[in-house]
């Protein structure tokens, strides 16, 4: 596979998991009916290898994760699958809902260690001056 890499939305940057597609798709699947019969799996692991041709196709070594997100609901709608990407889709909002809240407690964490002024001074008690 020529993708190595993926860029996060955080900037991060990580080894390109191919299973990660397959799970991404399995988790919105049982979040629309809880278990996976073994039809539905074969059509998943059927997707999943489209999906991963497509992303090999574009003969890059760094993917941002918004693209491979286009690519996993542009497969699934092309496959028919829109429930599941319509699914997929809010699970990913559901993911960046989570992400958000816990990179901001992070970052306030970070820098309230570097002793940052303004996060210091935030709940202090004014009136004690």
């Amino acid at each position: 596979m020529s993708v190595m890499l993926v860029k996060k939305r955080d900037e991060r940057v990580e080894t390109f998991h191919r299973q990660k597609i397959f799970h991404g798709l399995e988790r919105a699947e049982k979040s629309l009916y809880v278990e996976l019969s073994s039809n539905r799996k074969e059509i998943l692991e059927e997707v999943t290898k489209k999906i991963l041709l497509e992303i090999e196709s574009l003969a890059i070594e760094i993917i941002q994760s918004e693209e491979i997100e286009a690519i996993v609901l542009k497969c699934l709608k092309q496959e028919g699958e829109t429930v599941l990407a319509n699914q997929f889709l809010a699970t990913r909002i559901e993911w960046d809902k989570k992400r958000d809240k816990e990179m901001d407690v992070t970052q306030r964490l970070t820098k309230l260690s570097q002793r940052d002024a303004s996060i210091i001074h935030e709940n202090a008690n004014k009136d004690s001056e």
